[in-house]
This record gives C-alpha cells, sequence and structure tokens, in this order.
C-alpha cells in the first residue's frame, strides 16, 4: 500500500522525535544519510493498528532455524558463510536468536556471526542497533550507496538485485517518501523537539506535487552479499497480540527461493537415502539369515533323516527318493533367493 504524503510525513515526525538522536549518532560522517535511515526505518519497523512503531518487534523465522540446527547436528556444511564449528556448541534456544529479526530495523540474528561479529544482545540494544544497521547497509549497497542510488539499495536489501522487484511494489517509494519529509523536518528543526501537527500539514502542502526520485546508476557496480533475509513480528511471541507486521513487509527474493528449493531437494533426497540404506541393511540381515536357516537345515537333516531310515528299516531306494526331493527343493530355494537378491540391487 502506497503512503499518502500525510501519512509518509506523520511517520517521518514519529521518527524524528523518537529516533532522531539515535539515527544522528548511528549515521555520523558514514555515507548513509539520517534521512534515508530513517526512511528505512519508514518501511521495516513492525507498526501497531494505531502507526505506531514498535520498537521490540520480533519475528521467528521456522525454516532459517531448521538450517542452523541442521548446520550445528552436522547435516550441513554450511549456513549463509557459517560453518558448524562457529555454532556446534549453541543450544536450541541461541539458534532461535539467531534465526528471529529483532529491533526497528529486523535485524536478522544469523548476521551478528560473521557480517557484524558481535552478539545478539548486542544487536537487541536499542543505543546500538541502528549503529549496526548502518554497517550492514555499507555491506549491502556497497558503491550504490555512495553514490546515492538509494532505490537500488532498497531493492538489493529487499530482493537481493538492484534490478529486483520488491515483494510490495511501493517500497521504494514509500521509504523515498519517508526520507523526503524527514530531511523538511530536519530543515526546520535544528534540534530533536516535538514536530506540531500545524507543521506537518504545512510540509505537506510545501511538499506540494514533488515525487520521491530516484538517482539512475551510471556505471554497474558489484552487488555485496550476502543480502538479509526480511523478518517482522514473530505472531508466536508474547509482543503478538499488540504488534502486526509493518505495512511494507518485504519477502524473499529469487535467489533466496532457488536456494530454499535447493535445500528442500536435497534434504529429501538425504532423508530418501537413509530410509534406502536402512530398509537394504534390513533386507540383507533378513536374506542372511533366511540363507543360515537353510544351510543348517540341509546339514541337520541328512544326518536325521539318515538315522531315521536306520531305525525304520526303509529300503535304500525311498531314502534316496526323499533326500533327492528336498536337495532339488533347496537348490530351487536358493536359486529363487539369489534371483531376488540381484533384483533388490538393481
Amino acid at each position: 500500500m502506497a503512503y499518502t504524503d500525510q501519512q509518509a510525513a506523520r511517520l517521518a515526525k514519529q521518527i524524528f522525535e523518537r529516533f532522531g538522536r539515535r539515527i544522528a549518532a548511528a549515521c555520523g560522517d558514514t555515507v548513509v544519510e539520517e534521512s534515508f535511515l530513517a526512511g528505512f526505518i519508514g518501511v521495516e519497523a513492525g507498526k501497531d493498528r494505531a502507526g505506531n512503531i514498535v520498537e521490540d518487534a520480533t519475528r521467528f523465522e521456522p525454516h532459517v532455524y531448521a538450517k542452523l540446527r541442521a548446520l550445528r547436528d552436522g547435516l550441513r556444511s554450511s549456513y549463509q558463510r557459517i560453518k558448524r564449528e562457529q555454532i556446534q556448541d549453541a543450544s536450541d534456544a541461541a539458534l532461535r536468536n539467531l534465526a528471529r529479526s529483532w529491533g526497528i530495523t529486523q535485524i536478522m540474528g544469523w548476521h551478528m556471526v560473521n557480517n557484524l561479529k558481535a552478539t545478539v544482545a548486542d544487536l537487541r540494544d536499542p543505543e546500538k542497533h541502528l549503529h549496526f544497521t548502518v554497517q550492514l547497509l555499507r555491506i549491502v549497497g556497497g558503491q550504490f550507496l555512495v553514490r546515492r542510488d538509494y532505490g537500488s539499495v532498497l531493492r538489493i536489501w529487499n530482493t537481493g538485485s538492484a534490478n529486483g522487484k520488491t515483494y510490495h511494489a511501493d517500497y521504494v517509494t514509500n521509504a523515498l517518501k519517508v526520507k523526503r519529509h524527514y530531511e523538511h523536518i530536519q530543515s526546520t528543526h535544528k534540534e530533536f523537539s516535538s514536530v506540531t501537527d500545524k507543521e506537518i500539514d504545512e510540509a505537506v502542502s510545501a511538499a506540494g506535487t514533488e515525487e520521491s526520485t530516484e538517482v539512475t546508476p551510471t556505471e554497474t557496480a558489484p552487488e555485496p552479499a550476502p543480502v538479509p533475509q526480511r523478518v517482522l513480528q514473530d505472531p508466536s511471541s508474547s509482543a503478538s497480540s499488540r504488534t502486526r507486521p509493518p505495512i511494507d513487509e518485504p519477502g524473499p527474493g529469487a535467489w533466496d527461493v532457488a536456494v530454499a528449493t535447493r535445500d528442500a531437494a536435497q534434504s529429501t533426497i538425504e532423508t530418501f537415502d537413509r530410509l534406502t540404506g536402512t530398509v537394504q541393511t534390513i533386507r540383507r540381515g533378513r536374506d542372511s539369515v533366511k540363507a543360515a536357516i537353510s544351510t543348517w537345515s540341509q546339514v541337520v537333516f541328512q544326518p536325521l533323516w539318515a538315522v531315521l531310515a536306520s531305525l525304520g528299516n526303509l529300503s535304500w531306494s525311498k531314502w534316496l527318493t526323499v533326500a533327492a526331493i528336498v536337495a532339488v527343493a533347496l537348490l530351487a530355494w536358493h536359486h529363487r533367493q539369489l534371483v531376488m537378491g540381484r533384483i533388490r540391487e538393481e
């Protein structure tokens, strides 16, 4: 859903009043503009039904947790450049934290392992959270961020490609619209004081027909990786009754879908191979038992039959006839077992 100018202006006002000081501290002398970070918060932060940003909004991603757990348990070689030795001692609770997104920019916990090299506790700290956001934006945005091609930066973050189609069509437009209104507030407020509704109305009126524009890149630049996986409010968390996902909840990019499909197929194949191996082991064991029974029955039958024939004064002709019939039956049974074993191997 596209923000109206009134909605964007009020969101920019809320961000300025609540997070303006932290935004300024996080951006500092980096290439990330304060107004861009504000616009980014505008489309990433979780909001309640009244439109208020929920600072501690989180969302748990079960499929990420499953992959991290498989990595820890030795069923995968890596995940998002994380190696098994880095999380082999992690508890299930720790893995759940890595598989959850946090804060007003919804950063996944697993980014703390390699990309940001800190802890989830650091990411949850309101005074540190935006500093990590700026670091990750610089990793993701690369030269696009330096050139202030914010539309491309937002698309890379949301889809993994500078030319990708965002999950919500208005994702980029909304972010840039909030950015523009934040700049207007900055120009009229040197301090992070309250912005009145009258000032908001004047800002919207002054904005008039201005459009949120994007810088068109003049050269091709490499797209840094990895791209964050987008996440929002966890419906199973205690905050779920108070929080709903923000308007612009991004979905997985094409690359994420391809990787997920590949991993699912590989997991299915591995499971099938394990089941097949188990069945074959059981069959081999059963065949071995049958062969042993057949062999020992033949060994026991011949002398037993000889003793019974002798005690019963059975003629040699009858004895040989019965022994021949039994021998032929056992040979036929062994032949059947051999043929069935070859069929199973094929």
